[in-house]
């Protein structure tokens, strides 16, 4: 559940991204051959930025609504593409206090470039230090501090800015 600025409240539901405004529904859905259009009915999260811009994760892609014009763009994996998007299962959206757009996915954590529309990608690694240790991201929020937190299937990571990584932290709350 997300709210714009003007009131409205928009809902991730199993028939796609619906808009109340208080007395009625507005339903975004998908329609085949429409690219305009939601890339699928199954709505996992909402996430609602400045200036109104809505994002949805689906079971195919990421889409992003301009809830001014209506206009919706997709983002979605290519299997071909290492930039593209890291799995079409989008399960949490989050952008922080430095502008980064962070989209998990059943397979993997992803920061969206806005500019070129290119990912940058951030999987698992059981050798390599500060990387996560399961790329499934249920979720994502940022303390008044400026830390943004992970949860992933495999714990709760930290993210650690200056060395572009993650901290995981057990739950006593003590560092891995």
């Amino acid at each position: 559940i997300a709210q714009d600025s003007r009131g409205f409240l928009w809902f991730g539901s199993k028939g796609g991204l619906n808009r109340y405004d208080g007395y009625s529904f507005v339903v975004y859905a998908n329609e085949p051959f429409n690219e305009n259009s939601l890339s699928h009915n199954l709505v996992q999260t909402v996430f609602m930025d400045a200036g109104d811009i809505l994002w949805a994760g689906t079971y195919r892609g990421l889409n992003r609504l301009d809830t001014g014009s209506k206009k919706i763009v997709r983002y979605v994996h290519d299997a071909s593409d290492p930039t593209s998007l890291s799995n079409d299962v989008v399960t949490a959206v989050f952008r922080d206090t430095s502008g980064r757009l962070w989209v998990g996915t059943l397979d993997g954590l992803n920061v969206l470039d806005e500019g070129t529309g290119k990912f940058k990608r951030y999987s698992d690694s059981a050798d390599k230090s500060g990387a996560l240790s399961n790329d499934t991201v249920r979720a994502i929020l940022e303390t008044r501090d400026g830390t943004v937190w992970f949860g992933t299937y495999g714990g709760l990571y930290r993210y650690e800015e200056g060395s572009d990584s993650f901290a995981k932290y057990s739950a006593d709350g003590s560092g891995a």
